[in-house]
């Protein structure tokens, strides 16, 4: 790979990984520009999530230290993000995916729709408490786990909008909780990327450094 194209993407991880450790979405970015570069969809996925991973671990380190993640929800809720990314990536490898791409789009639209007519969504803290919203909460994270190994992009913003939204948290604690749990559906995506062998080492560890360094900051 050209050193120009290189630096491209090392770029484009930073911004990306600045944007995704706060309101997600920074898939939007490094996946496309990875598919541009040439890369196969698998190979682009997989070197993505390396990437994802570096910055999701970073971002997860500080959140951590500023004590804004609420850990109980953690152990429960980090497993099924975890189990969905490896399923994710299975998907992936066993079926066609184009059909997702207009689906999460229409998604996300209708996310931003929402959040642009209420205004005040995010901007209180009051978690909910109880069995149904940990349950809703618990299946999300299972669903947008498996999403997050599928696909990827948005996958911040959709654990976002689903902490929000079904536990109650402002956005600040929904983004620290959010980066943990896309922290362990990154990890358990990437390890199996790397088992079957699709990851561009050499353009994944130079972009995973510039994507630490983003979600760190």
């Amino acid at each position: 790979m050209e050193t120009l194209t290189l630096a491209f993407l090392v770029a484009a991880g930073f911004v990306a990984s600045f944007i995704d450790s706060q309101v997600g979405g920074g898939g939007v970015i490094t996946l496309p520009a990875l598919l541009a570069a040439g890369l196969p969809p698998a190979a682009a996925s997989a070197t993505n999530k390396l990437g994802g991973t570096s910055s999701a671990l970073f971002a997860s380190i500080n959140y951590l230290r500023s004590g804004l993640v609420p850990m109980r929800r953690v152990w429960l809720l980090a497993p099924l993000s975890l189990v969905g990314g490896g399923i994710g990536v299975w998907a992936f490898l066993h079926s066609d995916t184009g059909w997702l791409v207009p689906a999460v789009l229409a998604v996300m639209a209708t996310m931003a729709v929402y959040v642009l007519v209420r205004p005040k969504f995010g901007a209180d803290d009051l978690p909910r408490v109880g069995l149904l919203p940990m349950a809703a909460m618990g299946l999300a994270a299972l669903d947008i786990g498996t999403y997050d190994g599928l696909m990827g992009p948005g996958t911040g913003s959709f654990l976002l909008f689903a902490l929000v939204s079904l536990l109650g948290y402002g956005f600040r604690r929904a983004a620290a909780l959010g980066r943990v749990l896309n922290l362990a559906s990154n990890v358990s995506a990437l390890a199996y990327w790397i088992f079957a062998g699709h990851v561009v080492w050499a353009v994944g560890i130079p972009m995973a450094v510039s994507m630490a360094a983003g979600g760190w900051i």
